[in-house]
């Protein structure tokens, strides 16, 4: 089944991310599916848990004052760095809903 858009973010680029959800349906299992996926130069990127997204079940996308991504999910918050996401160690194990940086940058 195809995941469902749930959060739009734009970069300093122009790009395009997306926050996907897994799909909830009999049969469906809510820890398959879901993760990022970017839109840029005319194609896509995904990241799913193979790619370091501490799980499937992803809440919230948002950007750094330094351009960084971070993806709220079932498991902590997740950081993209190169083409891997790493798990902030301050948020090991909690879910993680909704995502905001204050002036001062700090992450929320």
């Amino acid at each position: 089944a195809d995941a469902c858009v749930h959060a739009i973010v734009e970069d300093e680029a122009g790009a395009l991310w997306f926050l996907l959800l897994a799909p909830i349906a009999p049969g469906i299992d809510p820890d398959q599916g879901g993760g990022v996926a970017r839109w840029a130069d005319g194609g896509w990127t995904r990241w799913t848990r193979e790619d370091g997204l501490p799980h499937a079940r992803c809440y919230d996308l948002a950007r750094d004052a330094e351009g960084r991504v971070h993806v709220g999910t079932y498991h902590g918050v997740a950081r993209l760095e190169g083409e891997r996401w790493r798990l902030l160690p301050q948020t090991v194990g909690l879910p993680v809903r909704a995502l905001a940086f204050d002036a001062r940058g700090v992450l929320w």
